[in-house]
């Protein structure tokens, strides 16, 4: 059975205040505040109904404020009205406890609604290249929406479609089988890619010869199968090599060749629909309803596409998956395409489960630029990793850590994790090793720190003496006692948010707040000495309670909590 948050039974409040008003309830914030002024939360609930029911919004407010004093006296001890018609609410201490004894017994996943089922797409680097800084943000992104639908109760599939197809083999087919290059790694290989492009820009007919090449590809050809597979296995090594290093795991890896079983029904869809159309010898369809470029489905050579694949993805995934949701972690710039993947499924009544595209924005360094080399490619995400945990050693040599190799490169892979996720998905990232790192600011190695700091208070006491001291209530918290509790009550709110938005900026930000309150409390209060027995292990459960939410947060950041830093 699912419960009410803190947030939500105070949003349900303002809710059915607003409802006895006679009109539909619109949308509306209700904000967590952290000027003591403004109460506890405040909500222009006034305002947004003003329009509908053509009345000042301080009038409305005012009955608002009335019904919740009559109806949820025992909620809040003040409700206050400011700026015209904004509300602001001040918790009742007996409510503040209350919720707290609730959140401390229950599952974070009874906060939540029916579990689902969600398949999600992350990562999907290319084979025969290493993986690149976009596909290290899509990597981290999606391990984080994976981890956070389970902690709410949701059933998971990690799925990593890698592009082990298209006329980009082509190229390096010809090239494998042509030039004497190292074909050794994933880097040879990326090496013989770039030198096919440079051939071509004086030998255009190179072109003509690679899709000459992917055909006999997707015909069977031995030779070329037998060479394709080589080359996907030597990059499944090397993706696996950063994967570990991340600690990164999939249930399932497949690539676009995979699917190339379920070409034929998906062609016998698109016959069926009558929607497609012949344009210069290729296969396409229109769009144009949708407002979207024109589906090629097909080219003029019978080769199959990139739109075509996903198409029979999406139907291998939902057939055989049944996902409630795919969502696919996948950058900006292919929003194009989702749009026509939706569009096109929709036209030729292809059966699949509904799917999202969530995007992410670029990455960039220190200065506000995209990262590339001299040669103009993309930096690699495996430098980018190894720049961080080289920093982080430094830092370590700076501070005369006697900290292991292993806690130095754990550091630097957190700060790496924590400085990525910080940022709103669709925002660019700018990577500095020198921020990430920062003992004192928004990132990981503060927040460890914090939860370190907190712990060591903790586990100072028996777990019998924390059991027998621990009140039932709060009944007169003190002022930071009480700063602290409405931090702690926020976190189920703060994964709901990071649940319907897909983001995790919410969270690092909650984080380094809590963070914050924590070292705040811990600097004003008398934790461990104080007389006052009771007092002082009710503070000690709220350390407790605190640092076991930062523990958690880090976690499904993919961030180990040490007990030392």
């Amino acid at each position: 059975m699912n419960i009410q948050s803190f947030h939500d039974t105070i949003y349900t409040v303002i809710h059915d205040a607003a409802l006895s008003l006679g009109h539909p309830v619109p949308s509306f914030a209700l904000e967590w505040k952290h000027e003591k002024t403004f109460g506890d939360y405040s909500t222009n609930i006034a305002f947004a109904l003003a329009p509908h029911l053509k009345k000042n919004p301080h009038n409305i407010a005012l009955h608002i404020q009335e019904y919740i004093r009559t109806h949820h006296a025992a909620l809040f001890h003040t409700v206050t009205i400011a700026g015209g018609g904004f509300i602001n609410l001040f918790c009742s201490d007996a409510f503040l406890s209350s919720s707290f004894t609730t959140l401390k017994k229950k599952p974070l996943s009874s906060f939540f609604s029916t579990p689902k089922k969600l398949l999600i797409e992350f990562s999907s680097p290319n084979i025969a290249k290493p993986m690149h800084v976009g596909h290290l943000r899509a990597t981290l992104l999606g391990d984080f929406l994976a981890r956070l639908h389970t902690i709410v109760g949701n059933s998971v599939i990690r799925w990593n479609h890698l592009g082990d197809w298209g006329t980009q083999f082509g190229k390096l087919l010809y090239g494998y089988k042509h030039w004497n290059e190292k074909k050794e790694t994933v880097e040879d290989l990326e090496q013989l890619y770039i030198h096919f492009h440079k051939k071509s820009e004086t030998d255009p007919a190179l072109e003509d010869e690679a899709r000459k090449e992917f055909l006999r590809l997707e015909k069977g050809d031995t030779e070329n199968r037998n060479i394709w597979k080589h080359i996907v296995s030597l990059s499944l090594k090397e993706f696996q090599q950063t994967y570990a290093l991340l600690s990164i795991s999939f249930d399932i890896v497949l690539g676009e060749s995979f699917y190339e079983k379920y070409i034929p029904h998906i062609f016998s869809l698109i016959e069926k629909s009558g929607k497609s159309q012949i344009s210069d010898d290729a296969l396409i369809i229109d769009l144009e309803s949708y407002d979207l470029p024109p589906g090629l489905l097909k080219k003029s050579d019978g080769a199959t596409l990139y739109l075509t694949r996903d198409l029979a993805s999406l139907y291998y995934r939902s057939t055989r998956f049944s996902p409630n949701t795919i969502l696919y972690v996948v950058g900006n710039e292919q929003s194009l395409h989702f749009k026509q993947l939706q569009a096109v499924a929709k036209e030729i009544d292809l059966p699949h489960a509904p799917f999202i595209h969530i995007p992410f924005g670029t990455v960039l360094d220190k200065n506000g630029k995209r990262f590339s080399t001299r040669a103009g490619r993309t930096v690699h995400a495996r430098d980018l990793i190894n720049d961080v945990i080289q920093r982080a050693h430094s830092v370590g040599k700076e501070k005369e850590s006697s900290a292991s190799k292993k806690t130095l490169d754990a550091m630097g892979i957190a700060a790496l994790k924590y400085g990525m996720l910080s940022y709103n998905k669709t925002s660019p990232v700018t990577f500095d090793p020198e921020s990430m790192l920062s003992l004192t600011g928004n990132s990981a190695p503060y927040i460890q720190y914090t939860y370190a700091r907190a712990r060591r208070v903790v586990d100072k006491t028996s777990f019998l003496s924390r059991l027998f001291y621990t009140p039932r209530a709060y009944p007169s918290p003190s002022s930071s006692e009480r700063t602290l509790l409405r931090a702690i009550l926020e976190y189920p709110a703060v994964i709901q948010r990071c649940v319907d938005s897909a983001t995790s900026q919410y969270l690092t930000e909650y984080l380094y707040t809590l963070s914050g309150e924590i070292n705040a409390f811990y600097e004003k209060e008398r934790v461990l000495g104080d007389t006052n027995k009771k007092r002082m292990y009710a503070r000690i459960d709220l350390l407790k309670k605190a640092s076991s939410i930062l523990k958690e947060g880090l976690s499904l950041l993919g961030i180990e909590s040490p007990s030392v830093i």
